[in-house]
């Protein structure tokens, strides 16, 4: 098991001896940046064919395959290249990844030294009178987890019930092809409006990448997102901090020669993550893989299985009990299960229908490990995510709508065992909704102009902490023993992003309200919540 020091001295001798890589290396791009929203767009206009949706975060150079392959799709449509939405679109694009566009069309031009001293600055200051809500312990497991409706979705930063400004930089550094660094450290200060103030340092965002043979290999403290959901996901998501990992995948899809072929484009990721020390067993793991396809440009299937294990004090296994469960060879030969771990896996896919205005149609689906009746695994111990999104409504396309339903299984996130559940410094891994849990979602944006969005966002959630007992046998039902109020919320929020004429500055503006019945699970208690930010991000 790793160790808080043991990760850092493993860190800094991957700075020291990194050796060169035969690809093109580069940082990756923040799951919170805007500029994914413009390549969903370019997709739903059908501009862009070889892309996996269902692993992110994309590389900057990836980013910029993506913005070349439509671009080219785009000069050749004559309809579509007198869209002055998607000229704007494109003139954001190539401006931004403008270093990496050249590098994609003459590697040879590739700097030797590349140093970013500040990438960027973020600014944010943000009120609201929303308190953290602990996620229920049932009979059937326990979890450390919390959940606050506004400030969820935000990478695990740390927003308290009060008054919070926090302040954010990037730095990157690229050794020729062969070698990226970035970091991102953050500032905050909270004033909490019961317990006082809550200051604080940390290090958001910290790794190093190689490249051999379009294995790209990273270290460091970085994000996952492994679904087809927009804000969310049903097993990792953007609502915890980053992965302390070590991470190998290919960054740029291939294919595989002779019949294999015909799976289309491939995307392969496995990780080894540290959980740190407030784990109930002090450093446990995180260990997991995903496997995409993509057989055609219309089609996208993902498989996925992730694995919690080890750490201080936890149940023994050996070496090949460990890898065993992560593949999971033991669990499909022989149907065992030895009881020293928390799994969860399942898959993803993604129909594009382009003749419908580019409509995307996408499900997530995730299965506990232990078998039962059909009603208890396929429905009351499994997760949904269920989605349609329409890219580009409007005359020119400068409006898109996304409709979303989640569905979370009774035990969901929680565990016997591990008991910090499936979080990471208290704070869901995956889908905030929690366990036991229903959410509708409606996302509007509206590109008023070149430099104008506006956003609105609806969201229904019903949270429920039953406690149930069983399943009776094997292959038997849980039974209800103990009924609960459930927990509604009904949530509207609005946003306005600028982006300024002559600095390279967006600013943006965000309110929310939210009406909580049966708060905490107490009926007919009720509660009003508010959310106000603004926040200034700086391109240098």
């Amino acid at each position: 098991m790793w160790k808080s020091k043991n990760f850092l001295v493993s860190f800094a001798i991957w700075l020291i001896f990194s050796t060169p890589a035969l690809a093109q290396v580069s940082t990756n791009v923040n799951l919170s940046d805007p500029d994914y929203r413009k390549i969903d767009k370019l997709i739903g206009f059908g501009l862009i064919k070889n892309v996996i949706v269902g692993q992110r975060p994309y590389s900057r150079i990836e980013m910029a395959r993506l913005v070349a392959e439509a671009k080219k799709n785009f000069t050749q449509h004559p309809k579509l290249s007198e869209n002055n939405y998607l000229k704007n679109i494109f003139a954001d694009l190539e401006k931004q990844y403008q270093q990496e566009l050249k590098i994609l069309s003459n590697p040879k031009e590739t700097p030797l030294l590349r140093v970013k001293w500040i990438d960027q600055l973020h600014f944010k200051q943000l009120s609201s009178n929303a308190p953290d809500q602990t996620i229920p312990n049932t009979p059937l497991g326990i979890t450390g987890a919390v959940y606050n409706s506004f400030l969820q979705h935000d990478e695990g930063r740390h927003w308290v019930t009060g008054q919070n400004f926090s302040l954010e930089s990037e730095h990157e550094l690229s050794l020729s092809r062969y070698f990226g660094l970035k970091i991102q450290p953050r500032f905050q200060l909270a004033f909490r409006e019961t317990k006082g103030s809550r200051h604080e340092a940390q290090i958001h965002h910290l790794y190093s990448k190689i490249n051999l043979f379009n294995f790209e290999i990273e270290v460091g403290r970085d994000h996952l997102f492994w679904g087809q959901g927009n804000d969310s996901s049903l097993l990792l998501g953007n609502n915890a901090r980053g992965l302390d990992m070590i991470k190998i995948s290919n960054d740029k899809l291939f294919r595989w020669p002779g019949f294999l072929k015909h799976i289309g484009n491939n995307k392969y990721t496995f990780f080894y993550a540290d959980l740190g020390p407030e784990q109930v067993f002090p450093h446990s793991y995180l260990a997991g893989f995903k496997f995409s396809f993509q057989p055609n440009s219309w089609f996208e299937i993902g498989m996925s299985n992730l694995d919690i294990s080890g750490g201080d004090g936890s149940p023994t296994g050996s070496i090949w009990d460990r890898i065993g469960n992560v593949l999971p060879l033991k669990q499909l030969v022989s149907g065992n299960q030895d009881q020293i771990d928390n799994k969860l896996g399942g898959f993803d896919v993604r129909f594009r229908i382009p003749k419908a205005l580019g409509m995307e149609v996408y499900l997530e689906a995730i299965f506990e490990d232990t078998p039962g009746g059909v009603k208890t695994f396929l429905l009351e111990d499994a997760g949904y995510l269920g989605g349609i999104f329409f890219p580009r409504l409007g005359k020119s396309g400068n409006m898109d709508l996304r409709l979303e339903y989640h569905r979370t299984g009774i035990r969901h996130y929680r565990h016997h065992q591990f008991s910090s559940g499936w979080a990471l410094n208290g704070y869901l891994l995956a889908d905030p909704l929690g366990s036991d849990g229903h959410g509708g979602y409606v996302d509007f944006n509206w590109d008023v102009d070149s430099k104008n969005l506006i956003n609105f966002k609806t969201a229904f959630e019903i949270r429920s902490q039953d406690f149930y007992s069983g399943p009776r046998s094997l292959y038997g039902e849980f039974i209800r023993v103990q009924n609960f109020p459930e927990e509604v919320r009904l949530r509207f929020q609005t946003q306005w992003q600028h982006h300024m004429e002559k600095l390279p500055l967006r600013l943006t503006l965000q309110a929310g309200y939210e009406w909580v019945h049966n708060i905490n699970y107490v009926f007919k208690e009720d509660a009003h919540h508010f959310v106000s930010s603004v926040s200034m991000d700086y391109q240098f």
